[in-house]
């Protein structure tokens, strides 16, 4: 049978041991979120499509990964707006990989509704084109789900406006 004073020797070890263990996992932990949470999201408007039916607007989102491996993207919800006016929202829900300190660009063409055809309409009688995305990416990484919010102003004015 173990003296108390060994048991007791063998409990702070154990204590000791379990504690530094509990802050190295926490240290790594914040490391990546914090890395995470600088992956940068571009926006690009490639083309806005308004003289077919439906009008509609092309966006590519460029993520940069930061991480020293790769993510995968599950999730990306975006709202697009025109001159600070609400135009639309879509979610992307094809998963994709981004591969370690590497760019993916995913590319979306998203109909404008009918209902805000006005939006455009005020856009081409003031000459103003000043595009807003803005929204998040559903980021997977080693430690679990990570949420990373974006926004982003783009002019471009549509051919023949």
């Amino acid at each position: 049978m173990i003296s108390r004073r060994t048991a007791a020797t063998i409990l702070i070890v154990a204590t000791v041991v379990l504690g530094a263990a509990s802050i190295w996992m926490t240290e790594r932990y914040l490391n990546l979120y914090r890395t995470t949470m600088q992956t940068d999201v571009k926006i690009e408007v490639l083309q806005v499509d308004l003289g077919h039916s439906p009008p509609s607007i092309h966006l590519a989102f460029t993520i940069t990964n930061p991480v020293s491996s790769p993510f995968e993207v599950s999730i990306v919800v975006y709202e697009i707006g025109l001159n600070g006016k609400y135009l639309t929202q879509g979610i992307i829900k094809d998963a994709f990989q981004v591969g370690r300190d590497q760019n993916a660009t995913i590319e979306k063409i998203v109909v404008i509704p009918e209902a805000r055809m006005f939006t455009i309409q005020e856009a081409e009688e003031e000459g103003r084109w000043l595009w807003s995305v803005s929204g998040s990416l559903h980021v997977t990484t080693y430690v679990g789900e990570t949420r990373i919010r974006f926004r982003s102003s783009i002019p471009f004015k549509p051919l023949g406006s």
